[in-house]
């Protein structure tokens, strides 16, 4: 509801997979029909956020439609480069 009733536009969801009511797969689902019943040309990169080294939930993540995984905790340098890679911030030069 949150994503769908944003008036400007969304760089980037850091999504937390475990959250109460809806768990961060639901919530990703959500955002990514939103943008396609929208017509959205860009899609907003959804990082996951968890606690969880398990390979399955990183499959899980991407079957839902988020872009990255980061295990808690992650380093400052950890989330740089994936802000990187998905063109959240420009590389240093």
């Amino acid at each position: 509801e949150a994503y769908k009733g944003c008036s400007g536009e969304v760089d980037l969801v850091l999504m937390d997979i475990r959250m109460p009511n809806m768990d961060g797969h639901e919530a990703t689902r959500a955002i990514r029909a939103v943008e396609i019943s929208t017509a959205k040309k860009v899609q907003v990169p959804i990082i996951a956020l968890s606690g969880n080294t398990d390979e399955k939930d990183k499959m899980e993540a991407k079957a839902a439609g988020m872009n990255a995984y980061l295990t808690k905790p992650y380093s400052r340098k950890e989330l740089v480069k994936v802000l990187e890679e998905h063109a959240v911030i420009k590389r240093k030069q």
